[in-house]
């Protein structure tokens, strides 16, 4: 499922027009400027909640796609905040559907024990 999440997660963010280049990131925008994951995640990670042909589930399985694909702890702030927000909370199966199976896999999950 992880793996489907960061696909899409791929899929959106080339839909931004943002790709993955070598260890970094560029926009179409300004395709000679290098991003970082963190300004990938900064500048991109909140909009997945204003994503109106998504419903708030699928909303935050491309959150955690996004934590997947940057790795960046600036995403789950994002998911909090929508979770916060005037429109929340999320769906709870959802939401911790998407933390538990990244805190039981083998692979890092800084970021999102730091976010809980």
């Amino acid at each position: 499922m992880e793996r489907r999440d960061e696909d899409a997660a791929r899929r959106w963010l080339a839909e931004q027009g943002v790709r993955q280049v070598g260890e970094g990131w560029v926009s179409d925008g300004e395709p000679e400027v290098s991003l970082t994951a963190g300004e990938v995640a900064h500048s991109w990670a909140g909009d997945v909640f204003a994503e109106d042909l998504l419903d708030a589930a699928d909303q935050v399985r491309l959150a955690f796609g996004l934590l997947d694909v940057l790795g960046e702890y600036w995403v789950t702030c994002e998911i909090r905040f929508a979770n916060e927000a005037a429109e929340g909370p999320l769906p709870a199966d959802a939401l911790w559907d998407g933390y538990r199976r990244r805190l039981e896999r083998d692979r890092d999950a800084e970021a999102v024990t730091y976010s809980l």
